[in-house]
Order: C-alpha cells, then structure tokens, then sequence
C-alpha cells in the first residue's frame, strides 16, 4: 500500500485555499488541455497568457495597495507547483514573473537576469547573462547586480541571442542576453534583490514538486491499470516498495520546499538548498516513473518521458557553478 501525499492547501487561510482552488480549476481547464502544443510550439498562446496575467498568479505576492494579490510566498509556491503539474514550462513562467513582480517590474511578459558578469557602471549595465528565461518576447528585463540593486532595462538595449535548444521546458523560452551599456531604471535595492532571488528559487522548487507528483500519479495509475499474472502489477512487491520511496520522496521535498516559503523574507541560501533538492528529486522520481512504464516510458503517448525531460531541465536552472547559495 502507497503512501499518501499532503494536500497543498494544509496550512493556508481559507482565502489562500480558495485562491489556489481557483488555478487548479484554470489549470485543469486550459493548460492541461494545451500542455503538448504548449511544447510543440515552444511558447505559451497569447490568449492563455492573457488569462493567466487575469488569473494575478504573476503578481500573487504583489501587496494589494501596489496592485498584486497580497498573497504569500507559501501560496506562491503551492500555485505554481499546481501549474506545474500541468506544465512545468508555465510553471516556470510564472514563478519567474512573481521574481520579476518581486523586484517591482509587474508588466507583461518580464524576463529575469542574474548573473555575476552583470555590473552597474552610472545608469547603465553590462554583462552577459547565460540563460534567462522569458527574454525571447520580453516585455521587460530586470536586472539583479552585485551591488545589490534591481534594474529594468528596456528589451530594445538588450542583444538577446537565440533561444536555447533545451532537453525539457520547451514551451518555455530560454535565450542568453548581452547588455552593453544598457540603460536601467532603478527598482529598489538589496531587500528587493533577495526577495526576487528567493522567489525565483522557490518557484523552481515548485514546479519541480509539481513535476513529481505529476510522476507519482501517472506511475500509480499505470501500474494499477496493467495486469500480469491476474493482479496488477502495482501489487507485486517491488513496485510496491517502489511507489512507497517514490512517495516518501516527493513528500520530503515538498515539505522542504514549504518549509522554506513559511520563514519571513524567506532566506536565500534556504531556497536555494530547497530548489536544488526539489529538482534533484523530481529528475528520480519522473526517472522511476519512466522505469515503471516499461517501453511504454519512451514514447510520447503518455506524460512519463516528458516529465523527466523538464525535471532535467529544472535542475539545470537550480544549479550549475554561478548558483551560490549567497545569489
């Protein structure tokens, strides 16, 4: 017997609870059904952008007296977490905009930039950021420099370079970007810079947990639908055990993921310890899954090969040699 997952909504207000009700019932009904040409087109469709900057799930933790939702870090990661079972590439999207939203940059389509060859020289900014996701059809560019200070620059001062050809996450562009010069308007500084960097890292550990549970499910029910031997196969004892460490692990992380989110002004280093195990976990368990599926884990006719593809690509943007617990 399996164990069984927390529900995302222990711990939130009733208002919170209602509010991730709300992007469960708009994930359902117009992202799931997208979530293949979302990735065969590469991008998000206008109109399904346009509902989700309606749906305030970009500036969820925007104060309402600035004109977000109010919400908390906690709620931000459970929404995104919910997308992400649908589309880890939205998923993405999304968390990145409530960084961008959390450094003071709430227009459409904003792109973030954080990397330490990025420098303020006057009003203006250099450097060279690797992977920035959301920069092809940017609205926006926010810029986090050493100093530590928040920037917008405008996409027209920006060389943004092609969009990387990516394991997973293919609906969701990511492109290099080289500023030269570039002029910037000041968001705020370091207090802004830590809250953009802490979402940024807790909405990769979102859509990583979304991502494993996502897994989980597809494995539980395709094991319990095939049958060997008169019983199905999720009875036998090694699958069992299985689905059981399977569980155990996306419970684990989730909860270490939430645990980050619940501190006041979540502290950096612990989110990023929280994105990095929260990824390196949904890249195991969407591989366990693809293992339980048998042949039938390669192909794309079922969810398996694409989850374990952006779990991939999740924990490539939750590590790498610049992602210092201190950034």
């Amino acid at each position: 017997m399996t164990g069984v997952l927390a529900d995302p909504a222990a711990g939130l207000s009733d208002e919170e609870a209602m509010f991730l009700g709300v992007i469960r019932e708009l994930t359902a009904a117009e992202i799931e059904p997208r979530a293949g040409a979302i990735e065969a087109a590469g991008s998000v469709p206008d109109e399904l952008a346009a509902l989700l900057a309606e749906s305030e799930l970009a500036t969820l933790t925007v104060p309402q007296a600035a004109g977000g939702a109010g919400g908390s870090p906690a709620l931000a990661v459970r929404t995104v977490a919910a997308v992400a079972e649908a589309s880890a590439a939205v998923a993405t999207l999304a968390g990145h905009a409530q960084a961008c939203a959390a450094a003071g940059a709430t227009g459409a389509a904003p792109a973030l930039a954080d990397a330490e060859d990025l420098a303020l020289a006057g009003d203006a900014v250099t450097g060279a950021a690797g992977h920035v996701v959301g920069a092809p059809g940017a609205g926006v560019l926010v810029v986090l420099v050493a100093e530590p200070v928040a920037l917008a620059v405008a996409p027209d001062d920006v060389e943004i370079g092609a969009p990387h050809v990516r394991t997973g996450l293919r609906g969701c562009p990511v492109a290099p970007v080289r500023l030269d010069g570039a002029p910037a308007t000041r968001l705020g500084g370091a207090d802004t810079v830590a809250a953009a960097r802490a979402l940024r890292r807790l909405a990769l550990g979102a859509a990583a947990v979304g991502v494993s549970r996502r897994a989980l499910r597809e494995a539980r029910e395709y094991t319990a639908s095939r049958r060997q031997f008169g019983r199905a196969v999720a009875e036998f004892g090694a699958v069992a055990r299985m689905l059981e460490a399977m569980t155990e692990a996306v419970a684990a992380a989730e909860a270490l993921v939430h645990a980050a989110a619940a501190r006041p002004d979540p502290p950096v280093a612990d989110c990023a310890r929280a994105a990095r195990v929260a990824t390196t976990t949904a890249v195991r368990v969407a591989d366990d899954g693809v293992q339980l599926h048998g042949g039938y884990g390669y192909v794309d006719d079922y969810p398996a090969e694409r989850l374990l593809r952006d779990a991939v690509s999740l924990r490539a943007l939750a590590g790498g040699r610049r992602e210092g617990a201190e950034r």
